[in-house]
């Protein structure tokens, strides 16, 4: 499935800045158990990135190749959390204020703080990734095919994720407006993203194909529609997380588990099929998220740790940005022959020297008068 494997993005700003009220797990009207959730949202990013050579170049069967498999496909919650997140905030910040004027300003800032950072982000690996891997002549570059690939996301293996959030932007005030109109369309979010989601995976897998599956946000509706429930009803969703963190706790794992132990298996023949993968890929997502949001409801109590995991999800649209230019040039030259020892401490040194690099990178750039142009705000 394209969407497993595949990577995503961080969303913008807005993740985990949502007004509130209420005391705790929140801070200076943020929710601070988003922020700190997005910090291990986007680490998870950058680890897949890094690992992903590993888990085909180590030999088949091999201990190294089962390490770097595992971790890879455990750190894959990392597409469907940073949906989730974006259908969170967005409900919870305007589910009690919306109109014609909120609506216009929403449109107005996300085409400047995230249209126009995408815009410049795949002009630049349009001409990189040809430059840098020697695929095409430059030349080769016509005014349709970066229209084509900036309206899919792909002149990076990254972008797909833009392209997916930007389409959830377009719809949201329109969901948004229903719901305060209908405010029983909101208790049936969840069912309504999952009837969107399993009717598009059915034409694609049963029916005529679906052109660019993987770049189109029907394929995630169901993620976004529970993110959006849950936004509706965050504070009884905070109640139950306190009450039962145990089950989030415990499904998380299980459900992580298992989604990994699928891969594993694959690489020997045994498969389960397309159907089992998606609900296990999807369920991992919002169970992990469940089971994280426990953990950073706890960290938020350690000002020292709190503020470490802020500072990293305040630039995780930088980070996710930047990495995998980094990634690349690390890779070509810095190697080691697969299996050995040596390229495991290159492919953990790859991921702390890369994260720790754009994670610089992005500071640096936000702190600039017109960063925004680059990393959105």
């Amino acid at each position: 499935m394209e969407q497993s494997t595949a990577i995503a993005a961080p969303t913008e700003a807005d993740t985990g800045s949502a007004s509130s009220s209420g005391k705790s797990g929140k801070s200076a009207g943020r929710i601070r158990e988003l922020e700190l959730l997005r910090a291990f949202a986007i680490g998870a990013v950058v680890i897949i990135h890094a690992t992903a050579g590993a888990t085909v170049e180590a030999a088949l069967g091999s201990r190294s190749q089962l390490l770097y498999l595992l971790v890879n496909r455990l750190s894959l919650f990392a597409v469907p959390i940073f949906i989730l997140l974006s259908g969170i905030v967005l409900f919870y910040r305007y589910s009690k204020h919306w109109s014609l004027s909120e609506a216009i300003s929403f449109y107005r800032k996300r085409l400047q703080f995230i249209v126009i950072p995408y815009l410049l982000w795949s002009l630049f690996y349009s001409y990189f990734n040809p430059w840098f891997y020697k695929t095409v002549p430059l030349s080769a570059l016509t005014p349709d095919l970066l229209l084509d690939q900036l309206l899919w996301g792909t002149s990076s293996y990254h972008l797909y994720f833009m392209v997916i959030i930007i389409q959830f932007y377009a719809v949201f005030p329109i969901l948004m407006t229903l719901i305060h109109r209908f405010p029983s369309l909101g208790k049936a979010l969840p069912w309504i993203g999952l009837v969107l989601q399993a009717g598009a995976y059915a034409y694609r897998y049963y029916g005529g194909g679906l052109e660019h599956g993987a770049s189109l946000a029907v394929t995630y509706a169901f993620v976004f529609a529970v993110g959006g429930w849950i936004g509706l009803n965050y504070d009884r969703f905070r109640q139950w997380l306190d009450s039962y963190s145990w089950v989030a706790t415990a499904a998380a794992v299980a459900v992580g588990s298992a989604y990994t132990l699928l891969h594993v298996v694959s690489r020997y023949g045994i498969k389960f099929g397309w159907e089992t993968e998606a609900v296990l890929f999807h369920l991992y997502g919002v169970a992990a998220a469940a089971g994280l949001l426990v953990l950073c409801r706890h960290l938020s109590n350690y000002k020292g740790i709190s503020r470490f995991l802020t500072s990293i999800g305040a630039v995780s649209f930088g980070i996710y940005f930047v990495h995998p230019v980094l990634l690349s040039v690390y890779r070509a030259y810095w190697t080691a022959p697969p299996g050995s020892l040596s390229y495991l401490w290159l492919t953990i040194g790859g991921f702390f020297i890369i994260f720790t690099l754009s994670w610089g990178i992005s500071r640096g750039i936000k702190s600039l008068p017109g960063g925004w142009i680059l990393l959105g705000r």
